[in-house]
């Protein structure tokens, strides 16, 4: 399913700043677009390397899952709402990808991850970590680690909208409106 979280910056302060450095529409405007496409960028780095911490899980495995793309059109973008688009893949990741290994009683991952019963098996030419669904041989279900909700709990609560997130925005914002304006006279 997909969702998205908005997220809305002061407009006084947006205001003061262009009114400091004078500038006009069109530099704003461009202003903005830079400034989408670094707090995307500052948030997939941010997010992988917290998300890893947060999740027990290498950086190597939620990079590839972690995306940001660029805008499409302009800031007003014909009354459709602009920005910057963060693509995060919550799908569960298998525990061979966390280096599942037999141990007595189950199979033991990376991150403190135990499952009881379960077994490491050839599925169509690949390891995976299986169980069996009941107390019969027969069916056996994969096993993964399931990062949806600690992942987006931990996006919305201590990623997006913080104080750390809004400075860096109007940091970025501040750096490209001087640059604008000073720069390119």
């Amino acid at each position: 399913m997909a969702r998205g979280i908005w997220i809305d910056f002061d407009h006084q302060s947006m205001t003061a700043l262009v009114n400091a450095f004078g500038a006009t529409e069109a530099q704003f405007e461009a202003a903005m677009r830079s400034t989408y496409g670094k707090m995307g960028r500052w948030l997939r780095s941010r997010g992988t390397r917290e998300l890893s911490a947060v999740l027990k899980i290498k950086q190597k495995i939620l990079r590839g899952r972690i995306k940001e793309f660029r805008m499409q059109g302009g800031i007003a973008n014909h009354g459709k709402e602009a920005g910057a688009k963060v693509w995060f893949g919550l799908r569960p990741i298998s525990l061979m990808r966390l280096n599942a290994r037999k141990v007595a009683g189950g199979v033991k991952a990376d991150g403190g991850r135990f499952v009881a019963g379960a077994f490491i098996a050839n599925v169509h030419g690949h390891k995976q970590v299986m169980k069996r669904a009941g107390a019969s041989r027969l069916p056996i279900e994969a096993v993964y680690a399931d990062i949806d909700e600690p992942a987006l709990v931990y996006v919305e609560d201590n990623l997006i909208g913080t104080t750390e997130f809004d400075n860096q925005f109007f940091k970025f914002l501040e750096h490209e409106l001087r640059w604008r304006t000073q720069i390119l006279k």
